[in-house]
């Protein structure tokens, strides 16, 4: 909790003594349109009950006395014919009890039932969020028809985050009562790292420091205390200790010496060391402080680009990479000058990119294997839109993606455990247009197993969430009979549809090429992947094949959602090893006022394979291909900030994929 933000926390409030915190006079009062009108539910007793760190272990018996009070209210609230809701508060806020009759809280108080004993996990102890848990239960008191009633704040003069007292006044407006319990004086040791501020940039080489505000509670004379600092940057990591003279008890600053820096973005961590602190989890902080004329471009991408990645950035002076996850993406856009997407689509982002563009940001995305199935319709809103290229959808028709699935007994077990996990991962491959269904066969094609036609990729994971537990049926194998027998239920439908057979080919009573005229005619693509290597089985597998086509070797199924990717996304990307990226034709002034600095050299290698995509709204195009000019790199101011979409990177579709 921290005594710095706490200063417009009911400052002119706390001097009184008492429980009543705010005697709010009857014109703050908002009157009611209809003065006859009775409400139809009666009022709140509301209590939000701080359960940080600092305030429940920094008090002995503090949980003893919690209970008091919380005994006391409810019996208010039962005099009172109001119900009782109870709202513990530390790094968030939550309810503990309630809304309901403050009967059955006093009979848990009173050893009666469940025991009643508030409190939040210690990794969620480190904060006070006042603010939040008026928020609760000012949502809580507005329910339509209920009277007014009263809000009793258990709390000290610490907080962490917004300031609770717009809230409060706005209850008081509305004519609910505010009170005070303050927590009884701290009486454990606790030294908590209040805040760091750091200078905004400091010289390359150049010696500079930090202002450290600390907070002390309960410390006994003389106590040894002292402060750990770390800066991780570029040249490596460097730690020293500086000891403290701290109070005994209140809010102090120290100077913070910091070691001379390269150019870059380094890491500041502070941890405080104080023997008998009975509150770790307020020991540390961090800080980063940009040194010289650093470039940090934040990269979020799957594993198998980071090398590739470190090694391009490590070519350009001045630029720094730093790699997150899309679920830390959010809380560390602000310190980034650009970010790197690749392999990863709009609905695997966050929605703050969007703000943060516009505020200023820079983004690059690259297409790669796994992100199709990310993008949503152009027109709909949300990041995809930010875009300035979207996948071309193949031919532009909706299709049905079919995975057959050989269902005799070699599948069972670990195989069929790889497919499960593959299926999940050629979700993300194939576009919102695309059904995805799975069914096995034996001696018989079975009916759809599971399939998948929402719209995103939740729905889709939503839909094939049952296929965790689905077994294998076993049996014979017919390879050749259950294909035909499939390739006549889709006679007549309209729908493409691409079949994707896992099989080792073993086993038919069908020739291989009668098998394929049968799929032929009933419009249907064929991708045929084998398990294992078995040359009887290969041999009648490519019997089915059709000019330019391959039997694709599954092997142990180990890599199989990538394979399953590639195949599903074939003509959806370019090949051909005679391709070059060359400039574009400025179509705007964006584009001749980048298209110098943005030299389709940078690619360093042939360009091989892209995915094909479409120009999103007012985008222009930078690179194109060397083949029918089909846009490679677009870019679009967005606000204050761009967006550039990258249709392929070396290494973004790997021909093995």
């Amino acid at each position: 909790m921290t005594r710095a933000a706490a200063g417009p926390l009911l400052v002119p409030l706390l001097a009184l003594t008492g429980t009543v915190l705010l005697a709010w006079g009857a014109a703050l009062a908002r009157p009611r349109p209809d003065s006859e009108a009775q409400p139809a539910r009666p009022g709140v007793h509301a209590v939000l009950l701080d359960v940080s760190g600092s305030a429940v272990r920094g008090r002995r018996g503090h949980l003893r006395w919690c209970n008091q009070v919380l005994l006391r209210e409810a019996r208010r609230a039962s005099a009172a014919a109001r119900d009782l809701c109870v709202v513990q508060v530390a790094a968030g806020a939550r309810i503990a009890f309630g809304p309901a009759d403050p009967a059955l809280l006093v009979a848990r108080l009173e050893g009666r039932g469940e025991p009643f004993v508030p409190g939040f996990e210690e990794a969620d102890q480190h904060r006070s969020r006042i603010d939040d848990g008026v928020a609760v239960l000012q949502a809580v008191m507005a329910e339509t028809g209920r009277a007014a009633g009263t809000l009793v704040l258990v709390v000290d003069d610490t907080r962490t985050g917004p300031d609770p007292n717009p809230r409060l006044w706005s209850l008081a407006r509305e004519g609910h009562g505010v009170e005070l319990t303050p927590l009884p004086p701290a009486d454990r040791s606790d030294l908590a790292l209040v805040e760091v501020r750091l200078p905004r940039e400091v010289e390359a080489d150049a010696p500079s420091a930090a202002r450290l505000e600390l907070r002390a509670t309960a410390l006994p004379d003389g106590a040894s205390a002292s402060l750990e600092v770390t800066v991780t940057g570029p040249g490596g990591a460097t730690t020293h200790a500086q000891p403290l003279s701290c109070p005994s008890d209140g809010t102090f600053s120290v100077h913070l010496p910091l070691p001379a820096r390269g150019v870059g973005e380094h890491l500041v961590s502070l941890r405080a060391r104080l023997d008998g602190d009975v509150v770790p989890e307020n020991d540390r902080l961090t800080g980063n402080l940009r040194v010289g004329d650093a470039r940090v471009v934040l990269v979020c991408a799957r594993d198998p680009h980071h090398e590739a990645l470190r090694a391009w950035a490590g070519a350009i002076p001045g630029l720094q990479l730093e790699f997150a996850t899309p679920a830390g993406l959010a809380t560390r856009l602000h310190r980034a000058d650009a970010l790197l997407t690749v392999d990863l689509g709009p609905s695997d982002l966050p929605e703050s990119i969007t703000d943060w563009v516009r505020a200023g940001g820079g983004w690059l995305g690259c297409f790669g294997w796994s992100s199709f199935g990310s993008w949503s319709p152009p027109g709909e809103g949300g990041l995809s839109d930010l875009c300035a290229l979207t996948p071309k959808p193949g031919d532009g028709e909706a299709r049905d993606v079919m995975l057959l699935v050989d269902g005799s007994g070699s599948m069972d077990g670990e195989p069929f455990e790889r497919v499960k996990r593959a299926v999940f991962e050629l979700v993300t491959a194939a576009l919102p247009s695309d059904s995805i269904e799975l069914r096995f066969f034996t001696d018989q094609v079975y009916g759809v197993a599971f399939r998948s036609s929402g719209q995103s990729l939740a729905e889709r994971r939503a839909e094939l969430a049952p296929l965790l537990n689905a077994r294998v049926p076993r049996g014979g194998t017919d390879i050749g009979e259950s294909l035909i027998v499939f390739a006549g239920t889709r006679l007549g439908v309209e729908r493409r549809g691409l079949v994707l057979l896992l099989t080792d080919g073993i086993g038919t009573t069908r020739r291989a090429t009668e098998v394929r005229g049968r799929l032929s005619a009933a419009g249907l693509d064929l991708r045929i992947l084998q398990v294992g290597d078995d040359p009887k089985g290969r041999q009648f597998l490519e019997g089915m094949l059709l000019e330019g086509e391959e039997v694709i070797a599954a092997g142990n199924l180990s890599d199989l959602g990538r394979l399953l990717q590639h195949e599903v996304n074939r003509e959806r990307v370019r090949e051909d090893p005679g391709m070059r990226a060359v400039l574009a034709a400025p179509s705007g002034a964006l584009g001749a006022e980048l298209l110098p600095g943005w030299s389709p050299a940078g690619f360093g290698e042939p360009l091989v394979r892209y995915a094909r995509a479409e120009v999103v709204g007012a985008a222009e195009v930078l690179w194109a291909s060397s083949r029918e000019a089909e846009p490679l790199l677009a870019v679009q101011r967005v606000g204050e900030g761009l967006v550039a979409t990258l249709a392929g990177l070396p290494g973004a579709f790997p021909a093995d994929a």
